[in-house]
C-alpha cells in the first residue's frame, strides 16, 4: 500500500496508498526519480519518532493509533503543501478510514488524487519474505487486517502489482497525474 499526495505546477495534489508487500516503497522511490522537483514524504518517521520516544507502556501496537502520529503527519503535510512547490511523494499504509481524513482534512479533496496499489496475499507474502519479513513479522501479521480494510474503501484508483513490473505501475500513476 502506498500512501502519497503529489504536488505539481497547477498546485493539484495527488494521494496514493498500498497495502504492505504491494511495492509502496519501490514506486514511491521510482516515482520520485521519474518526476522533476519531486520529494519523498514518509509518514512512518513520524511513526518511529513516537516509538522511540516514549515508554513501551503506553505505545499503540500500531502507531497510527497514536493521535500525535496523526497531528503530526497532517501538520507536517499542510506546512509541505503550504511552502513547498514540487510534487510530494508519500508512501503508507492507512488501514481506516477516519484517519485518511484526519490528517487530509485541511487539504481541499479537489486536489487530491489516490491509488490504490493491490496484490493478492500469495504475492503480499512473497514480497515481504523476499524483503526479509519472516511470517511471524509485523507486516505479515497485517495482512489480513489490509486485505479486509481496503475492500471496504472506494476512494482510490485502483493497481494491481501482482503481475506488473515497476516502470508499468510508475507509467500508469505517471499517466494519470499528468
Amino acid at each position: 500500500m502506498f500512501n502519497g499526495v503529489l504536488n505539481d505546477k497547477q498546485n493539484k495534489n495527488h494521494l496514493a496508498e498500498w497495502r504492505f508487500g504491494a511495492g509502496k516503497t519501490t514506486i514511491a522511490n521510482a516515482l520520485v526519480k521519474a518526476i522533476p522537483n519531486s520529494y519523498l514524504f514518509d509518514p512512518e518517521h513520524a511513526g518511529s519518532y513516537i516509538n522511540h520516544t516514549i515508554p513501551e507502556n503506553i505505545k499503540c501496537s500500531d502507531f497510527q493509533d497514536h493521535y500525535e502520529w496523526r497531528m503530526i503527519n497532517r501538520m507536517m503535510l499542510n506546512k509541505l503543501l503550504r511552502q513547498y512547490f514540487g510534487i510530494i511523494v508519500i508512501p503508507m499504509t492507512i488501514t481506516k478510514k477516519d484517519y485518511y481524513y484526519k490528517i487530509t482534512k485541511d487539504i481541499d479533496s479537489a486536489i487530491i488524487k489516490n491509488f490504490f496499489l493491490k496484490a493478492d496475499r500469495e504475492t503480499l507474502e512473497n514480497r515481504l519474505i523476499e524483503r526479509g519479513d519472516n511470517v511471524d513479522s509485523w507486516p505479515h501479521q497485517q495482512i489480513e487486517r489490509c486485505l479486509k480494510a481496503f475492500d471496504q474503501i472506494e476512494i482510490y484508483h485502483m493497481i494491481d502489482t501482482s503481475e506488473k513490473e515497476i516502470d508499468e505501475i510508475v507509467s500508469s500513476i505517471l499517466i494519470e497525474i499528468s
